[in-house]
């Protein structure tokens, strides 16, 4: 029997775009223009209530125009709305664990830890002879979350899970065969003007480093020969960084996602860090995301279940809700 239908929201800087699954497949999908009024650097939401009633009417008419009636929507979140850190801690007992992270990510963190919401995964490691955890810190801010959860609630929407973009990438590609969990790729999203790299560990998002492909303020069709250098000059930087702060293990496959153009310029890189290659089109030749290529993985990848049960980890929304029945209850903060 099928399961049960979901509906995934991925929100881009001035977009947001809708998934709808059977499931963990998808049965529907559009990308929706948000346009200049609700726009802002730092949120695909507005900054007052105004804004925010703007993109709700438009959440409300999507919905209502593609007939589309579930009550519960899954997130997720882009790149500038997480937080991604890691680094090592000693190897103490899992009861101290959590405080122990919780004191270093304070050095890596610009934000108070109570204005955020953040899970971590931990890995064993040994470090020049000296066994030690290799943490990912993963975090959102509380008042982004909100202002989602506020928006969706206004559509009738009910948001029982918010994931980083990235996890969700993985999970649909993990799925679908395109990565294997027991190696290491580095997920390379051309898409337009810009370059996404995302580091993952069996499956799980180590590293995540954004660029520009060409000046800002260009117009008009790049030179080629110029994006090709940019993009290995920021493949090179983010594979010496990867080598030096997160694992000296090498990166087995690059995986592209984009047009042939980005598979062309990916084979040049690869053959320049020596690692092999895999092209899949945006949108993995899946029907309905023809229009809305990646984006529609993201919101796609925030309703597939959790394929490796690490993935579970990286769910925010369990984890607000775990933190206000704690407070609630407990009186603890």
């Amino acid at each position: 029997m099928p399961g049960p239908r979901k509906l995934g929201i991925f929100w881009s800087e001035n977009s947001f775009t809708l998934v709808e699954t059977q499931g963990s497949l998808p049965v529907g999908a559009v990308l929706v223009p948000l346009g200049d009024a609700v726009k802002r650097p730092d949120s695909p939401l507005g900054s007052d209530g105004s804004e925010d009633l703007r993109t709700v009417a438009v959440l409300q008419k999507t919905l209502r125009d593609r007939k589309i009636d579930v009550p519960k929507v899954y997130l997720s979140l882009p790149s500038k709305d997480v937080i991604l850190r890691s680094f090592t801690v000693p190897l103490v007992k899992p009861e101290e664990l959590g405080g122990l992270v919780e004191f270093e990510a304070k050095k890596y963190v610009p934000f108070n830890l109570k204005e955020l919401v953040f899970v971590y995964h931990s890995t064993p490691l040994v470090e020049n002879k000296i066994k030690k955890l290799r943490v990912i810190f993963c975090a959102a801010r509380k008042d982004v979350l909100d202002r989602y959860e506020r928006i969706c609630a206004q559509a009738n929407l009910v948001v029982v899970g918010a994931d980083p973009a990235a996890m969700g990438l993985a999970k649909v590609l993990v799925s679908r065969n395109h990565m294997r969990t027991d190696q290491r790729a580095c997920v390379l999203h051309v898409d337009g003007r810009l370059g996404r790299m995302m580091f993952f560990d069996r499956g799980v998002i180590q590293f995540m480093r954004e660029f520009p492909l060409f000046a800002a303020g260009g117009e008009g069709e790049p030179d080629a020969e110029v994006v090709k250098s940019r993009l290995l000059n920021e493949a090179r930087n983010s594979m010496d960084y990867y080598d030096r702060q997160i694992s000296h293990d090498k990166i087995n496959e690059i995986i592209v996602l984009g047009p042939p153009q980005a598979g062309e310029l990916a084979q040049f890189v690869g053959h320049d860090l020596g690692i092999p290659v895999k092209h899949l089109p945006g949108s993995l030749n899946i029907a309905h995301f023809q229009a809305c290529q990646v984006e529609g993985l993201y919101a796609l990848g925030a309703c597939v279940s959790n394929v490796l049960p690490v993935m579970s980890v990286f769910n925010f929304i369990r984890k607000k809700s775990a933190a206000s029945f704690k407070t609630a209850v407990f009186g603890l903060s």
